[in-house]
């Protein structure tokens, strides 16, 4: 019997690092139980409810507060050693039982780094190297905390997880790793909400929004690496040749979303362009099935998790040909220079107006997630395991 861990250390809520905790907390339910014991450790309370009875759980105190200060601790560069005796005072001393062959820690936190020696860390991109440009990434000492809190897991954890095969290339050229195969590839999969999506629950919210019969759907935070404005550029171009181009863009209001608000005023796209702000995960689907395709500019990788979501709901999908969304989505996408606004333009118009094109990327969206799905990601989880206790103990 293998004893397998998992410290969930994010709040119960919305974003990526939450349906990410999520995926890998239901892939570890799933393990089959007469070879793996599993012991689930919180710091939220409201993870309670999604644990099942006949899974041994364990409350741990770990307050927002104290995570910022042993972050600001980390940060100024304070030895390991130092940082190792600091937890030790904390209630995740517990996360260093030498009984767990491999505890996992999904959130990319500290406790990865010094709470256990058989620790399942993950790095999910690495762009404040790559990008560097994008100050959201790489400013205000987030570039200095990021590399030493990599370098560690590179160098410490038991197994490292990565989204792709480019991911992986990434952190060997980044950091020194003195085993490259605990390194193990899991990639993004759709999350349970859009999978089980059921649009007969939702029909008198989208009523009540009024969408337009066709849009181009971006959810996504109007942060600047995000690159809304090059579909409003794109827009721009084809206005006198596509008359009823509409887009549906969801997200909070923050960040650069008042200067994208003022181009669509300035240049009269503001009938064409719905920003409808932040909208709940339970409804996010309901988009993908109304939405003529998903179009995604990002600068940011290696891989992304919105394509897979439309994917799963045989949405077409546009996205930027960057690191390793070719590896991620296959013949599921069509791919553009998110640079070059010609480019975006010719994929914009290709799928508002190509049928045929959008019924091809339905159907191998389709064969996509027959391929890889929550079930196909939980068995790869299970791989991962067993592969890396049995390097263990060679």
């Amino acid at each position: 019997m293998n004893n397998i861990g998992l410290f969930i250390d994010i709040e119960f809520t919305n974003g990526g690092s939450f349906q990410y905790n999520q995926g890998i907390l239901e892939a570890l339910i799933s393990l089959p139980k007469e070879d793996f014991k599993l012991t689930v450790f919180y710091s939220d309370l409201s993870w309670a409810s999604s644990i099942p009875n006949e899974i041994e759980s364990i409350h741990l105190p770990y307050s927002a507060t104290l995570k910022k200060a042993l972050k600001i601790i980390f940060g100024i560069g304070t030895p390991d050693f130092i940082l190792r005796f600091l937890f030790s005072l904390t209630s995740i001393k517990k996360l260093g039982n030498s009984s767990y062959d491999l505890i996992f820690f999904p959130s990319q936190d500290l406790a990865g780094l010094f709470a256990s020696t058989r620790a399942v860390n993950v790095i999910h991109d690495l762009m404040h190297r790559y990008e560097s440009q994008f100050k959201e990434a790489s400013g205000g000492g987030r570039s200095k905390y990021r590399d030493r809190l990599f370098s560690g897991m590179a160098k410490k954890s038991s197994v490292l997880l990565v989204d792709s095969i480019v991911g992986k290339r990434q952190v060997i050229e980044s950091y020194p790793v003195e085993d490259e195969e605990k390194i193990k590839v899991l990639p993004y999969v759709a999350p349970l909400h859009i999978v089980q999506y059921e649009d007969k629950n939702f029909k008198d919210y989208f009523e009540s929004l009024n969408l337009p019969p066709k849009f181009i759907f971006y959810p996504a935070q109007f942060w600047p690496h995000k690159n809304h404005q090059i579909l409003l550029d794109a827009a721009l171009l084809l206005r006198d040749k596509i008359e009823d181009l509409n887009f549906v863009f969801t997200g909070h209001k923050n960040y650069e979303f008042e200067k994208l608000h003022e181009f669509c005023t300035r240049n009269k796209l503001s009938a064409r362009v719905r920003f409808l702000g932040f909208v709940p995960n339970e409804v996010l689907g309901g988009f993908y099935l109304r939405a003529r395709a998903l179009m995604m500019p990002t600068h940011f990788g290696p891989t992304n998790i919105p394509p897979l979501e439309a994917i799963a709901l045989k949405c077409p999908v546009g996205v930027s040909r960057i690191y390793g969304m070719p590896e991620q989505l296959k013949d599921a996408a069509i791919y553009f220079d998110n640079k070059n606004v010609n480019d975006v333009s010719k994929a914009m118009e290709a799928l508002w107006t190509d049928d045929s094109l959008c019924n091809l990327l339905s159907r191998n969206a389709e064969k996509h997630f027959n391929q890889w799905n929550p079930a196909s990601f939980n068995r790869r989880v299970c791989e991962i395991i067993t592969e890396s206790i049995v390097i263990q103990n060679r």
